[in-house]
């Protein structure tokens, strides 16, 4: 009998303390939202890692994980340990839509933050062969052309958005493809033979697109056109689109000094 309720003492104790302790984390978690919110953003990352560490694994320790990763990322500039943050809570976390966001927040710190490209198209390139996203897959093609670009190799830049292209031929992620397709052949123009035509074709393609339904995007794409005339030797046309444009292009003084170089240039020829 002594045994057991010493027994039903010793439980009703740890019950006791468990509901203290979950209290007590509870209660931090609520500081820590109000410091966040306070934009106390430091001070709040403090009180979400005790979190973590008292309760790792519960249902606060990974919402504050996933609160204090998110916030080292748009706050802090803490990178590192952002990245350690999230890739540990995509581990632990059952939410799905969070997991998404997670992953495309390690995208935009490797691709944007830190410019870690080669890093970045691994990290998407193993989202895609995951098939777990596959909503998204426009999307992840399109930061990997993005990075291989910025790498500097522009033919594999070249070949994942012309399967962009196959695989969404419309809508905007086919729009802003086609544009840095567009400049891509223009970037080997002197180098490939025919990619100044194939530039030229697309810029033509997305003004006709545009023309009516989206003038910023016409206008960047008739610039385009122009700059691939020039190169072409097609100087008189290229005038005439930039004397179209002059009036409606985001900084008009740089439509009027390459029309006065093209002048100089067609001067020079005839002399």
């Amino acid at each position: 009998m002594q045994t057991r309720k010493y027994l039903s003492l010793v439980i009703l104790g740890t019950v006791l303390n468990a509901c203290s302790s979950q209290s007590s984390i509870s209660a931090r978690y609520l500081t820590a939202e109000k410091l966040w919110t306070e934009k106390k953003y430091e001070a709040s990352v403090v009180e979400f890692d005790r979190i973590v560490k008292e309760s790792p694994g519960s249902a606060l320790g990974v919402q504050a994980l996933w609160r204090a990763s998110i916030t080292r990322a748009l706050f802090l500039n803490d990178y590192q340990e952002a990245l350690k943050g999230l890739q540990s809570f995509i581990e632990q976390s059952a939410q799905n839509n969070l997991i998404l966001d997670a992953q495309k927040e390690i995208g935009e710190i490797l691709f944007n933050k830190t410019q870690q490209y080669q890093l970045a198209i691994e990290h998407y390139e193993k989202l895609i062969k995951s098939k777990k996203f596959l909503n998204e897959e426009g999307f992840f093609l399109y930061r990997i052309s993005r990075c291989n670009a910025a790498l500097g190799k522009i033919k594999k830049a070249i070949n994942t958005e012309e399967l962009i292209l196959s695989k969404f031929p419309t809508g905007s992620l086919a729009l802003k493809t086609k544009l840095d397709l567009a400049q891509n052949w223009f970037t080997i123009g002197e180098i490939e033979k025919l990619a100044y035509v194939k530039s030229l074709d697309l810029y033509k393609q997305i003004s006709n697109e545009t023309r009516t339904n989206d003038r910023k995007k016409y206008i960047e794409a008739q610039f385009g056109s122009a700059i691939v005339l020039e190169e072409m030797d097609r100087l008189d046309e290229a005038v005439s689109i930039y004397k179209e444009i002059e009036s409606e292009y985001e900084v008009p003084n740089v439509v009027k000094i390459r029309i006065q170089k093209i002048n100089e240039r067609t001067k020079r020829k005839k002399i």
